[in-house]
């Protein structure tokens, strides 16, 4: 579920991230400013093909571009 969307009702914006350590990191929520940060390191840095990319992938891209 991506946090901080028009469409995310805010009981869940709110509680979602308190589960966070019980859910699998391939489901995990993600925040707008993080899928925006992940794009941009992804325009930076294209990939050679493309790719869905889960919460972990995009967090290592995250850290990838801010090096």
């Amino acid at each position: 579920m991506i946090i901080g969307s028009q469409h995310t009702p805010w009981l869940l914006e709110k509680t979602l991230p308190l589960f966070s350590f019980v859910t699998p990191v391939k489901y995990r929520s993600i925040r707008v400013e993080q899928i925006a940060k992940a794009m941009i390191a992804t325009a930076k840095y294209h990939p050679t093909m493309s790719a869905t990319y889960h919460y972990a992938e995009m967090m290592a891209l995250i850290a990838n571009g801010q090096r």
